[in-house]
């Protein structure tokens, strides 16, 4: 049993925006893609990916920037969003049998959702 990693090529891609509110406050939006990179068309219990998502990624940040005294202060959110439908399940437990180790016969019904929210906060001294 080992570890595999079978990474490809992909592109992605960003943009972010500065709106000037006032001369030390601005606004800041933006936006990126995180493209798979991952190799395998399929995960199963057996080909131990150390991959943490096999699916493409979206990223969005907005937030406020001020400078104070010789100080930049950055205060913002972060959002990201993912999903795959329809893929193999990893393990199945519904039907067991001793011939496959108490798992079932996998069938292709699963369906991944990644969403994160965070709060950054940025200090430029």
């Amino acid at each position: 049993m080992g570890v595999q990693k079978n990474a490809r090529e992909v592109v992605n891609f960003g943009i972010c925006v500065e709106q000037f509110l006032k001369k030390q406050t601005s606004l800041l939006f933006g936006f990126h893609s995180d493209y798979n990179s991952d190799g395998l068309k399929e995960k199963n219990i057996d080909n131990n990916d150390i991959s943490f998502t096999f699916f493409n990624l979206w990223h969005g940040t907005m937030g406020i920037s001020f400078t104070q005294k010789n100080k930049k202060i950055t205060i913002g959110l972060a959002g990201a969003y993912g999903s795959l439908s329809n893929q193999l399940q990893i393990a199945n437990f519904t039907a067991p049998s001793d011939d496959t180790f108490l798992i079932g016969k996998t069938s292709y019904n699963s369906n991944y959702t990644y969403k994160s929210i965070a709060l950054v906060i940025g200090l430029v001294l």
